[in-house]
């Protein structure tokens, strides 16, 4: 049994409030792929172990869909703030890079305590950029490790030498081809592919379709289309993808990924990245301390069955090691 578990209620320090006031802002809209798992793991965390002790608000900068531009973003991250500070939260949860960025860095100068889950940029980068106060914060990285998925490819005796990483303009995707980079030093080479919308997409796609099979990562936030004039989601393109790409296996690095047509998805769990920041909140709380630590949570694949039979690798299902089959 975990900690949480093991201490009972008599236990706990007489320091403990009988309500908590907690605010969780989000990076993008709440049905995002990245949103959601970790907004299960922060709420269902707190419920679980008392549900009356917790009173929780949420935030969103829907930096994905109604504030693409960064000016809309910086608008309505001063609007939240100034919210923040009307009201009287007690600690503040961050979900991806730019709700920490624009929301939980301010407020950690401002003397709060943060719990930032799912940054793609490392932690240290951060530090190096600006200067701000460390010890109220414990941070989550959302760091990529590609180690699951290519035991999964020795074990059914695939072995890419290159592998296409398609990016785009966004801070989300840089640092995912940075960690890419990181992952496949030494492994593979590493062809960085950059995209901007989906005409250009459309077009690399097609010019890579004469190579011997590879590997295609997709870091791409979000696409503008042309022809709509308008951003178009992960989700979206990925029909595109699916249309153009017969030959090559797609991955990312988000297992949920999976379930909307990727062939292979690994990464991060993000339901896991939101349990581990509020487990670490509720251990603060009951024990009366609190310690700056950078986390990075477990590990898990995805499949999709049908995309995996299109592409040729059904046997890639039989492997032993533990995957979520879509």
């Amino acid at each position: 049994m975990g900690l949480l578990n093991i201490m009972s209620k008599q236990k706990i320090s007489q320091h403990i409030k009988i309500k908590y006031n907690i605010a969780v802002i989000h990076s993008y809209d709440l049905n995002h792929a990245c949103t959601f798992p970790q907004h299960n793991g922060i709420t269902n965390t707190l419920f679980a172990y008392n549900k009356d002790m917790f009173n929780v608000r949420e935030f969103f900068l829907n930096a994905k869909t109604q504030n693409v531009k960064r000016a809309d973003q910086e608008r309505v991250a001063k609007c939240i703030l100034a919210e923040l500070e009307s009201r009287n939260f007690d600690y503040f949860f961050t979900t991806d890079d730019l709700a920490f960025e624009l929301i939980g860095i301010p407020l950690l100068k401002k003397g709060k305590k943060v719990l930032a889950s799912g940054i793609n940029k490392p932690f240290v980068d951060y530090q190096k950029e600006q200067t701000f106060p460390i010890d109220n914060l414990i941070v989550c990285e959302e760091y990529i490790k590609i180690s699951d998925m290519c035991n999964i490819f020795n074990e059914m005796k695939f072995r890419p030498t290159k592998w296409y990483v398609l990016y785009d303009d966004t801070e989300t995707s840089f640092y995912m081809l940075q960690n890419y980079e990181k992952e496949l030093a030494g492994r593979a080479q590493l062809v960085p592919i950059k995209v901007n919308n989906l005409n250009t997409l459309e077009k690399r796609l097609i010019e890579i379709q004469k190579d011997p099979v590879v590997i295609i990562v997709i870091t791409l936030q979000t696409l503008y289309d042309d022809e709509f004039n308008m951003f178009v989601s992960k989700e979206r393109f990925m029909k595109n993808i699916r249309k153009i790409n017969k030959v090559h296996l797609e991955t990312t690095g988000n297992s949920l990924y999976a379930k909307f047509g990727f062939a292979v998805a690994s990464g991060p769990d993000f339901e896991d990245m939101g349990k581990v920041i509020a487990n670490k909140l509720i251990s603060n709380v009951i024990t009366g301390t609190w310690k700056h630590e950078v986390l990075q949570p477990k590990s898990k694949t995805g499949m999709n069955k049908q995309r995996l039979e299109e592409l040729g690798f059904a046997n890639f299902l039989n492997s032993q090691y533990n995957i979520k089959v879509y």
